[in-house]
């Protein structure tokens, strides 16, 4: 019963509040709009730090988790990397550059397990991706697979968000056909690749 309580309320918290960033949450409001009382709050987490680390842990592990399901399907590979990014969209599209700043030095732990996440373990699933692209035959084996990794959540993270989305005119499915398009298959013509 404990656990399904506070595990609910992570996931209200996920979704009403992640995104803000630690400083600009109070217990206040926590508390309000997840419908709970302080006391009840402090009984599952030490701080609203530590309620945040978890929500932000869950979101990790629920992306990981995503990830392997759509690479154990059995549909076209060209379809899983569109799922992917379609994750990554929806699950963290908000931990961008200045999310990220903030976070080290509001919450130096919880940024350090978000270093892990893209430092680790994301590298080590994303590999799984690439692994099944060379395996059929559709990327190359000559390819730094942890430098692919780091591009392709900093791309996602920065790139796949509302604010650029809206800049350039564009909606998600654009965003993931553009994304493909260029991390995939290039900008260079079969001409300029011999040039290049």
């Amino acid at each position: 019963m404990a656990q399904e309580k506070s595990a609910k309320i992570i996931s209200l918290f996920q979704r009403e509040f992640l995104r803000k960033g630690v400083s600009r949450i109070t217990v206040d409001e926590i508390v309000v709009r997840i419908g709970i009382t302080k006391p009840t709050l402090y009984k599952y987490f030490e701080s609203k730090e530590d309620l945040f680390s978890k929500a932000l842990n869950k979101t990790n592990t629920d992306i990981l988790t995503k990830m392997d399901s759509i690479m154990n399907t059995k549909k076209e590979y060209s379809e899983k990397i569109k799922d992917i990014l379609r994750v990554f969209h929806e699950d963290l599209h908000f931990a961008d550059e200045d999310f990220l700043k903030k976070l080290e030095f509001q919450a130096p732990e919880v940024w350090e397990e978000v270093q892990e996440f893209r430092r680790v373990k994301f590298p080590a699933l994303f590999k799984k991706v690439l692994n099944e692209g060379i395996s059929k035959g559709y990327i190359t084996k000559d390819i730094n697979k942890e430098l692919i990794a780091d591009f392709f959540i900093y791309y996602v993270r920065n790139f796949i968000s509302y604010e650029p989305l809206s800049k350039y005119n564009m909606n998600v499915s654009s965003a993931y056909q553009f994304f493909i398009q260029i991390f995939f298959k290039g900008i260079l013509t079969e001409k300029g690749r011999t040039y290049f």
